[in-house]
């Protein structure tokens, strides 16, 4: 197998290069839900499981249904917009070929609400789960592994049993058919490559807009690598110390893990009032202030409000995203009206403390204008400021297009590079291909199997196309559908569908 390497310029633009046909082998996302329900104007972040890739969305069937966002985590938030059911495909950033599928389904009567929706259990570990809205008599609809996760349920409380590993979505329903989904993952004892970290509170309780500090011991390199509910609790960690920051009352769970010691779980419990725990520091953060607390605009106006308060910002929820675009650039959040409405923007800070942006739109067209935090403004601006202002953010968006314009150049160059990259190894193959000898008849010698890649994986899907039992392309890569089409070859020749190429299927490919 040959292998190709870029330089370092190539590889920090390999997401963009990926438009062209370049790709990395990853292995699909675990996503804590497969499928979610969601109410209108509501959100639900999905998280991948297994690993601290950031994901984003390369496909979504139906983007009038569901508006999906990435924010460079393993983690993807769906927000209704119509009623329906849409798909997306969910992929690990720099590849597109190895992705899992998140069915979402928007309905118009009130959706479940749960007090978590994400659980991480151990084997033998008990959790209790309340349900809210709807018309308050509940049942649970259906749960898609009993063996990883029992349930009773008495008037509104869920209570799980988790009883061997696994991942169970759990869909409860009220007598009027408005559901709602939870996911509960279920591990042996502890996370994958549990080892004896500690925390100085491994169950704190605190209150909205308060920032606790814990300290974890027991290895080195500490870093968090999942958080079941990021709507209740945002963290960030400094050395040792995990600073958590209460966004909204529920409960999340925290996997902590070391670069030498494995992995641990933090439950996080953050409620409406004031908590005071001992057994760690905690500090309470200035809230984030706006310079304007309750913009008005006009569809087609863009809008600067000021931040302050605290230092590293984001948006933390932002729901009603076809009112208005919303982003963060240093100590400012830059609003963009997209149509007549109302929306609750929360912005959070890293090292604590949260504000809530109410933005109105109405249905004018409008100008750009600037908020400040100065509590007196100006009422009137002159047509020349206007002007001025005007002619500013024009020559900003030429800039904009002509360094984007020279970045499309030098990606399209790269593109072209491997291309014609390709095409030579390409060609190299069909002369030269493991598989295939110089007479054109075949002789395949090694065991392939799902996750095998190379020349000879390439000389097996093309054998197996002009056999008629494999329609996809010759990638190299032995994934489901290389799998399904060995399957087929085998079963046909009456031999065990076993999937894999061995001794017996050699045979059968090598035309002996």
């Amino acid at each position: 197998m040959k292998k190709i390497f870029l330089p370092a310029s190539v590889a920090g633009i390999a997401s963009a290069v990926c438009l062209f046909g370049a790709s990395v082998a990853y292995a699909a996302p675990a996503l804590s839900q497969s499928s979610v329900t969601l109410g209108l104007g509501q959100s639900v972040t999905v998280s991948s499981q297994a690993s601290t890739t950031a994901v984003y969305w390369s496909a979504n069937t139906n983007p009038s249904i569901a508006a999906l966002q990435a924010n460079g985590t393993p983690q993807i938030t769906a927000i209704g917009n119509q009623t329906g059911s849409t798909v997306a495909t969910i992929c690990y950033v720099n590849t597109a070929s190895d992705c899992a599928s998140l069915t979402i389904t928007v309905q118009s009567g009130s959706v479940l609400s749960f007090s978590q929706n994400n659980l991480t259990l151990t084997a033998g570990q008990n959790a209790s789960v309340t349900v809210s809205g709807g018309g308050g008599t509940y049942s649970i609809s259906t749960n898609s592994n009993t063996s990883a996760v029992s349930t009773t349920l008495s008037g509104n409380t869920i209570t799980l049993s988790a009883l061997a590993t696994g991942i169970a979505n759990i869909t409860v329903c009220d007598q009027s058919n408005n559901c709602g989904t939870l996911s509960a993952t279920v591990g042996n004892s502890g996370p994958s490559g549990s080892g004896s970290l500690s925390f100085s509170n491994a169950n704190p309780s605190i209150a909205v807009g308060q920032v606790f500090s814990v300290t974890v011991s027991g290895g080195s390199g500490y870093y968090v690598t999942a958080n079941t509910n990021s709507n209740v609790a945002s963290q960030s960690m400094s050395s040792n110390v995990l600073a958590i920051s209460g966004l909204a009352t529920g409960s999340t769970t925290l996997t902590v893990c070391s670069t030498t010691n494995g992995c641990n779980y933090l439950y996080v419990t953050v409620g409406s009032g004031t908590t005071t725990t001992t057994t760690a520091t905690t500090t309470t953060n200035q809230a984030v202030a706006f310079g304007v607390a309750n913009p008005s605009m006009v569809v087609g106006q863009s809008m600067t409000v000021s931040l302050s308060g605290s230092s590293g910002y984001f948006i933390s929820s932002h729901p009603n995203t076809s009112i208005v675009q919303a982003s963060v650039s240093n100590n400012a959040i830059l609003l963009y009206g997209l149509s007549a409405g109302s929306a609750q923007i929360t912005v959070c800070a890293s090292v604590g403390g949260c504000g809530t942006l109410s933005v109105t739109v109405t249905g004018s067209t409008g100008t750009t204008t600037t908020a400040t935090q100065t509590t007196t403004q100006t009422t009137t601006q002159t047509a020349a400021q206007t002007a001025t202002n005007n002619s500013t953010i024009l020559a900003t968006i030429q800039s904009i297009q002509s360094q984007l314009t020279q970045l499309l150049l030098q990606i399209q160059s790269m593109a072209n590079t491997l291309t014609q990259l390709a095409s030579s190894v390409a060609g190299s193959a069909q002369t030269n291909a493991v598989g295939v000898t110089g007479s054109g008849s075949y002789a395949f010698t090694q065991a392939l199997g799902v996750g095998s890649q190379g020349a000879e994986v390439t000389a097996l899907q093309k054998r197996l196309t002009a056999l008629g039992f494999y329609s996809g392309s010759a990638t190299g890569y032995y994934g489901a559908l290389t799998e399904a089409a060995v399957k087929r070859l085998q079963t046909a020749h009456s031999i065990e569908a076993k999937g894999n190429v061995g001794p017996a299927t050699r045979v059968i490919l090598n035309g002996q």
